[in-house]
This record gives C-alpha cells, structure tokens and sequence, in this order.
C-alpha cells in the first residue's frame, strides 16, 4: 500500500507547490499607460507629458521625489513647469520643436512608500513650423484662467497601455495553462504506474512462483 500511496503524495506534493506559490513581496504601483505612448510619434507642441498608475500615487510635500524629464533629439534636458500629481497620474508641462527622439525619465513614490522610477522614449514630428514657449509661462497662463494659485491637474489624453503589459498577461496566462497540464499528466502517470503496480503484487500474492521483473528467469 506504501508504494501505490508514495507516488501519488509526491505527484499531489508538486501541484501543490505549483499551485500556491510562496507570497509575493509588495509590489510596487505598476505602469499603466503613458502620454505620449511609448515609442509612439507626436506632433509639437506644449502639451502634458504624464505617466499613470493602476493606483493612486502617494501625496508627497512639494512633491518630494517625483519628477518627469526629458532628454531631447540634442541631448538636452528640456525646460519643464507645473509637475502636478492627480490621483494616479504625475504630469508636467514640456513645449517642444526639435523634431526627433526624446527620452522621457521618471521618478515617483508608491503607495507603500517605496521610491518607483522608469523610462520611455517618443519620437517628435514638426510639420507646423510650431516655436517652443517658455513652459513656465504657459502653466502660469492655465492657473490664472482657472484662477488657481498652486500647480494644478494637468489634463493629457487618455493613456494608452504599453504592449509589454499585455503581452506578458498573455505570456504568464499560457505559462499557468502548461503548467497546469503537466502537473495533471503527472498525477495521471502517477496514478496509472501506482495501480499498476498494486496489480503486480496483488496478483504475485495469489500466485507466489509469477517472476517479478526484477528478478531473472530460472534455467
């Protein structure tokens, strides 16, 4: 009884394992989309550039911590103003007319505290003949016609999730799925070599001079 249960518990034992990972560790807010998207092409212009999370980003004083920049076609870092946090989102406003790549940095706080920066990059199209302003000038000019005094929201459009996202939710989804499989075929195999076996000894018992395989024929 002891070797068909063996199998069986070890095979049980493995999904198991599969099946309740240990706790994972807090995660930090994840990326859900960005303005411009990643990798995609922009007009110029004096726009928000904005990164947003799957949760609210931690309020911080003076938003200690946070910042977007952004390095030009040049390599120059861009003039930026009004860096604003609103609920999941940090912005900041750019004006831009070099057309080419840019690199945009940045850096947040997490929910649970912890510090949580990345990067992307755009590339930027000036078909408008469109001149960079001052960015500071152009977030003092939207206070004052909401008549605020603080930096405020900056409304960019909708975020656009990244790709990799959504090819690693398919990735990790096929990978649970063969795991799964295999896990059941193990069991089955198990299963099968366990009563097979039981069927051996059984039928050794009624009949004691049935040669096993483990031992050699007799001359």
């Amino acid at each position: 009884m002891k070797k068909f249960l063996a199998p069986l518990f070890a095979a049980l034992a493995l999904v198991f394992s599969i099946a309740v990972p240990a706790a994972p560790a807090a995660a930090h807010d994840e990326v859900t989309g960005t303005y411009p998207e990643a990798n995609s092409t922009v007009e110029a212009g004096t726009f928000a550039v904005s990164v947003t999370f799957n949760e609210d980003v931690m309020q911080v004083a003076d938003n200690a911590g946070i910042a977007i920049a952004i390095t030009g076609p040049d390599g120059a870092t861009e003039p930026t103003a009004c860096l604003s946090v609103d609920g999941p989102q940090i912005s900041s406003l750019f004006s831009l007319d070099k057309a080419g790549d840019y690199t945009v940095d940045w850096r947040s706080v997490s929910n649970d505290g912890h510090p949580n920066s990345g990067t992307f990059k755009f590339t930027l199209t000036n078909t408008s003949s469109f001149v960079a302003e001052a960015p500071d000038l152009a977030c003092d000019s939207a206070r004052t016609a909401i008549g605020g005094v603080t930096p405020m929201p900056l409304i960019a459009p909708a975020p656009v999730a990244y790709d990799d996202a959504a090819k690693s939710d398919s990735n990790s989804s096929l990978t649970w799925i063969g795991l799964g499989i295999g896990a059941g075929l193990i069991i089955l195999g198990s299963v099968f070599g366990a009563i097979r076996l039981r069927a051996k000894e059984r039928k050794q018992e009624a009949d004691p001079e049935i040669l096993t395989d483990d031992e050699p024929e007799q001359k």
